[in-house]
């Protein structure tokens, strides 16, 4: 296992979490990317590595109200693809999560903008250049604490829907 990665990986995650809004890579020298780029709150950010390309998704408030942002940056950590906002609607969205398969990746998050909170999927067939984004669970309950992973661009979602009282959700899959 190399060890030099996973550092590198979760100091990028707290760096993030911690609102500090940079990117830390190990090399000759130290080098510190902005990935978000901007004045407004960044955090709750994941990362996800998949040929040599590093991808990330975070909430932003920078807009306004919380939405959910995608970058990545290249093989060579040299060029930081201008983030994407994938939510951008009106209410507040929260909760991303990230899965990224060869050129395919996907997004999961749950948002406001419906009235109550709905789990929102975002998938891009061109290496994150456009989303196409749907509502998946789209119903009058709550829906929330969304998670996603995948085998060879088989992709799996699961979510809480009911009310956010833990005991009393249902757990449906996608």
């Amino acid at each position: 296992m190399n060890y030099s990665h996973l550092v590198v990986c979760s100091i990028v995650f707290l760096s993030l979490f911690a609102g500090l809004q940079n990117f830390f890579i190990f090399g000759e020298s130290f080098q510190t990317i902005n990935i978000s780029d901007n004045p407004g709150e960044s955090d709750k950010p994941q990362i996800f590595t998949s040929n040599k390309t590093l991808h990330m998704i975070w909430t932003d408030k920078f807009e306004g109200n919380y939405e959910i942002y995608y970058s990545k940056i290249d093989n060579e950590f040299q060029k930081v693809s201008k983030p994407i906002n994938l939510s951008n609607n009106n209410g507040s969205s929260a909760f991303p999560r990230l899965h990224v398969e060869d050129d395919m990746i996907y997004a999961i998050w749950y948002d406001y903008s419906p009235g109550q909170s709905d789990v929102f999927f975002a998938k891009s067939i061109d290496d994150g250049k456009t989303f196409l984004v749907q509502n998946l669970s789209n119903d009058l309950k709550a829906s929330y604490n969304p998670w996603i992973d995948g085998v060879k661009n088989n992709v799996y979602v699961v979510w809480n829907d009911g009310c956010f009282i833990w005991r009393y959700g249902n757990l449906f899959c996608s």
